[in-house]
C-alpha cells in the first residue's frame, strides 16, 4: 500500500472556484459537494488552497481569496502514498493537488490517505493542547498546538520559530 502511487487514490475532479469567489458561496459550495479544502483557480490556474475551517472564520462577504494558502504544495501522480504522508506530515497540511506540470489532475486529501489505511499518526500531529490534527501552527517548534491554542496563549515555554 505504501509504494502505490498517489493517481490511484486521488479525487479525478477536484472542486475549484475562483479566488473572488465570495466566502459565503464558497462554504456553500464546499458543504454541497461534502468537501473541507476548497481549490482557487484563475485562468485554469491553481492559485490557492482554502480550507473550510478558515472560510468559516472569515467574514461571509470577503473573497475567498482572503482565507487561501499559497504558495501550494503540490505532488505528481506518481508521488507514492508514503511520499504524500510524509509531506502532510512534515507540512502540517490536509490536501495535495496533484498536478502534471501547469494542468491540475486531482486532490488528495488526508481523509483519502486514511481511507486506503494510511494510520492518522502517520499524517498529523496533534495539538498538545486540545489534541486537533489540522491547523497546528509553524510557529510553534518541537510541541505541536493549532493555531487556536497557539492564539490564546497555551503554547507557553514553548520555542518559537520564524514559521515555514
Amino acid at each position: 500500500m505504501w509504494n502505490s502511487t498517489i493517481a490511484t487514490l486521488m479525487k479525478r475532479r477536484p472542486v475549484t472556484v475562483r479566488p473572488e469567489t465570495i466566502v459565503s458561496n464558497a462554504l456553500a459550495i464546499a458543504r454541497e459537494h461534502a468537501i473541507d479544502h476548497l481549490l482557487l483557480a484563475e485562468s485554469d490556474n491553481l492559485v490557492g488552497v482554502a480550507c473550510t475551517c478558515d472560510l468559516e472564520r472569515a467574514p461571509g462577504r470577503a473573497p475567498a481569496s482572503t482565507c487561501m494558502k499559497s504558495p501550494i504544495v503540490t505532488i505528481d501522480g506518481a508521488t507514492t502514498i508514503r511520499e504524500a504522508a510524509d509531506l502532510m506530515r512534515s507540512r502540517g497540511i490536509g490536501c495535495l493537488p496533484v498536478v502534471a506540470g501547469t494542468l491540475l489532475m486531482g486532490l488528495v486529501t488526508r481523509r483519502d490517505l486514511i481511507r486506503a489505511g494510511v494510520p492518522i499518526d502517520a499524517l498529523a500531529d496533534a495539538c498538545s493542547s486540545c489534541g486537533a490534527r489540522h491547523h497546528l501552527d509553524p510557529r510553534a517548534r518541537g510541541t505541536p498546538f493549532c493555531v487556536e491554542c497557539f492564539d490564546c496563549g497555551s503554547q507557553e515555554g514553548v520555542e518559537l520559530g520564524a514559521g515555514d
